[in-house]
């Protein structure tokens, strides 16, 4: 079955893309966001937008107060 080989290389493509920043698609998320708590970035995309007074949360577009690294173990 064709569809079923198919949604096994979708399944396959978006494990494979876990973990990885929603802004550059390149580094491993490891920042979360402050007051909403999403991580979705990287620490370096995390300061790029904190750049702009005005960002918000590419996820929920809540207003960015702060950008917290945060560290896996």
């Amino acid at each position: 079955n064709q569809s079923g080989f198919q949604d096994m290389n979708l399944n396959q493509s978006i494990s494979q893309d876990d973990g990885l920043c929603k802004i550059c698609l390149n580094k491993q998320i490891n920042a979360v966001i402050i007051p909403c708590g999403h991580r979705a970035m990287c620490m370096d995309c995390g300061k790029m937008l904190m750049k702009n007074k005005m960002s918000t949360c590419p996820v929920c577009r809540m207003k960015i107060e702060q950008i917290v690294k945060t560290i896996d173990c």
